[in-house]
């Protein structure tokens, strides 16, 4: 997608999204439903292991207000850098609107460990009706991904059906995944003759199922080989999605049109430049994970610190 969005920035002739690309049906699908599985699947893990290791829900959503709240801030910083304000308001950038919903589902998987299917249903019964409600009320604008940004009937399904199914994915339990598929089908199957369009725009009912639906069988696929060199690579980028998310549009899309290159070059430069600039990406993300041991060893741990201070007090005495 990285690679996709670059070369969309610099080419003159090709578009990421053209027209043709909706009037082939590709509105059905999208990359965003798999990104906020995933991330619901890294709440369930981090309060797991939080909550195995006897760690107070104080404690722990305290952990996630730290480092959520940071994708938020930065969030603020890149809306103000690339965009303006309204953008940020308007939960229209993806990492902010990433980092407010992941607190919202932190906050609540806290509060309903125990119930987290039925959490699960109360999030889907709420986010469609929420949907169906602003969609056909007079009065209320029309629904737009510019206006209403990551709404919560386009987020909050995606991130809870990661948080239910979170526990299966990691101990490749692809039946329980299956069979959560299988009763899913004529939910979907409904949805679509129900709906009026099928839209990621809109954010409809259909597009959210659909979506859940194919975003499972695709982890069935990939958890049996997900360890194979085959797939590294993609592991490697997942480490880094902040880095390369930023990279792409913080950094190149923001010289583009600078120096005026956005959308200027024809389709050999604009692959050319791509290659670099993904490339410089990649041997920097590199660069982190070499830095990060070594920069974990120089960091002073708890029980040292506690050392530290018996050794300080110990010479005061003296």
């Amino acid at each position: 997608m990285v690679v996709f969005q670059t070369f969309d920035i610099f080419s003159k002739d090709f578009h990421l999204y053209p027209e043709s690309w909706y009037k082939l049906g590709f509105d059905y699908f999208n990359w965003l439903p798999i990104f906020m599985m995933v991330s619901g699947i890294s709440i369930w893990l981090t309060v797991h292991k939080k909550m195995q290791n006897n760690e107070s829900r104080f404690r722990i959503f305290l952990h996630g207000l730290r480092r959520y709240g940071s994708y938020i801030i930065l969030s603020l910083f890149f809306c103000l850098w690339v965009a303006d304000l309204n953008l940020f308001l308007s939960l229209g950038e993806v990492i902010g609107a990433i980092g407010f919903y992941a607190l919202i589902s932190l906050g609540l998987l806290l509060l309903f460990y125990k119930w987290r299917f039925w959490l699960l249903i109360v999030v889907y019964g709420f986010s469609f009706f929420l949907r169906e409600y602003v969609s056909h009320t007079p009065g209320l604008p029309a629904i737009s991904p510019f206006f209403l940004g990551f709404t919560v009937w386009l987020m909050l399904p995606f991130m809870f059906t990661g948080i239910f199914l979170a526990e299966a994915i990691v101990q490749k339990e692809l039946k329980k995944m299956f069979l959560f598929d299988m009763a899913l089908l004529p939910a979907m199957v409904l949805s679509v003759f129900w709906s009026d369009k099928i839209s990621y725009f809109e954010g409809t009912l259909s597009f959210v199922l659909i979506n859940i639906f194919l975003a499972i069988i695709l982890f069935i696929v990939i958890t049996p080989i997900q360890d194979s060199k085959l797939l590294r690579i993609f592991s490697f980028i997942g480490k880094h999605p902040l880095l390369f998310y930023f990279a792409h549009q913080a950094v190149f899309f923001k010289v583009a049109l600078q120096l005026n290159m956005f959308h200027n070059f024809d389709t050999l430069y604009s692959l050319i430049g791509t290659s670099l600039l993904v490339f410089f990406t990649l041997i920097t993300a590199k660069g982190f994970d070499i830095l990060k041991p070594k920069m974990a060893k120089l960091r002073v741990t708890d029980h040292e610190k506690g050392k530290l201070n018996q050794l300080i007090s110990v010479l005061k005495r003296t």
